[in-house]
């Protein structure tokens, strides 16, 4: 398959899964504000970003983010999945993003998004799972 750019970033101290649910309407109303859009945006601009769907399934809030700045390192592509869910008790955001010299369609970014979020939570099961 063509090459995509994934990133993850983990915050400490996350409420618990119930709680972080019943957040995710106003999260999704925070990403569409100024405020939230700025904080999506590379460049710290809510001019930059446009989001469009949002949706979420199994404790994870996906979002469809489109950023006209420029991203730092390789060219990407302005459209981009990201998915917000909790593991371990910290929020974790992962994004995937495709080379603007090999674009990737919508649906291909979030079925390799799915996978990230499914390797994620693998990963962060616990002891009880086996490598």
């Amino acid at each position: 398959g063509k090459p995509a750019v994934l990133t993850a970033s983990v915050a400490p101290g996350a409420a618990d899964e119930a709680a972080f649910v019943a957040s995710f309407p106003a999260m999704a109303r925070f990403f569409g504000s100024d405020p939230g859009r700025a904080a999506l945006s590379r460049a710290g601009k809510a001019a930059t970003v446009r989001v469009g769907a949002v949706s979420s399934r199994d404790g994870v809030l996906y979002l469809s983010v489109t950023d006209a700045a420029a991203g730092q390192g390789k060219a990407v592509e302005p459209d981009y999945w990201r998915a917000i869910l909790l593991a371990r008790g910290h929020l974790v955001t992962l994004s995937v993003m495709s080379l603007a010299d090999r674009p990737l369609t919508s649906a291909e970014k979030r079925q390799i998004l799915d996978a990230f979020v499914s390797r994620m939570r693998a990963a962060n099961a616990g002891p009880a799972a086996a490598g």
